[in-house]
């Protein structure tokens, strides 16, 4: 196989053909090249949400996707975990910021 996986006391490597592509180090992932085909989401949970980017018919676009509220006694309120991963009609909504200084989306 063309593929390999190093591990040593530092870091985990995965190696093609002999060469290093990509390695986690120190609870950082490095990788020379990342192609997310629907969505690349950055956030977290206990954060309140996630900035997904995302591809549109007219380009790429950035949208802000909340978590549920989450009820200390009796768990998550609404539904499970894979039921927040996308939102309920699945479409992207243009944005704009509050100064009208960005806008993230497209369209008429």
């Amino acid at each position: 196989s063309p593929f390999a996986i190093n591990i040593d006391n530092e870091k985990m490597a995965f190696l093609q053909n002999g060469s290093e592509v990509a390695y986690v180090k120190y609870n950082r992932l490095h990788i020379n090249a990342v192609e997310a085909v629907d969505r690349l989401s950055v956030g977290a949970r206990a954060h309140g949400g996630y900035f997904d980017f995302i591809s549109t018919p007219q380009g790429m676009g950035v949208k802000w996707r909340a978590v549920q509220q989450v009820d200390e006694e009796e768990g998550l309120v609404g539904g499970s975990d894979e039921e927040e991963q996308v939102g309920s009609s699945g479409e992207y909504t243009p944005v704009t910021d509050e100064d009208g200084i960005f806008t993230f989306g497209g369209g008429t």
